[in-house]
């Protein structure tokens, strides 16, 4: 089953381990979720003046201590979150690409499919080069009325 759903991402990165000035993210899109079986697919496209990229966003019920987070377009990267895991993986931007990986230290998924709410909180650590983020971000997807 597939349906319209209104999207929240609410991100908080702060530079370094030491700390540093956070960034804060607020963004709501139109998109879909997806159920089929025991996976729920949440997708958004987010468009720009200079660039265009969908995002999916998937996990199992049986299994939530893990988050795909995939998006491609103008940026691609395929990125799981797994508590007390680091992951690997390639970011990449129009014009170039660099290795970064995750380390989650919490995910909390809460799926409540019967009235069309999914909630999902991740924290995790992000490090690119030599530089340790810490991160959260916070999921909403709720189905659309009609």
């Amino acid at each position: 089953m597939t349906t319209p759903s209104f999207i929240t991402i609410n991100s908080v990165i702060t530079p370094n381990i030491s700390g540093g000035e956070a960034q804060t993210l607020n963004e709501s899109y139109g998109g879909i979720t997806e159920y089929r079986g025991e996976y729920r697919r949440i997708s958004y496209e987010r468009k720009e003046i200079d660039s265009t990229y969908s995002t999916q966003i998937t996990f199992s019920t049986k299994d939530r201590n893990r988050l795909y987070v995939r998006r491609h377009g103008d940026i691609s990267s395929d990125m799981l979150f797994e508590v007390g895991h680091t992951h690997a993986f390639l970011y990449s931007v129009s014009t170039y690409s660099f290795d970064a990986s995750v380390t989650a230290t919490s995910l909390v998924i809460s799926d409540d499919s019967d009235n069309g709410k999914i909630n999902i909180s991740v924290k995790y650590l992000l490090t690119v080069g030599n530089e340790t983020s810490i991160c959260e971000m916070h999921i909403k997807s709720e189905e659309k009325d009609g």
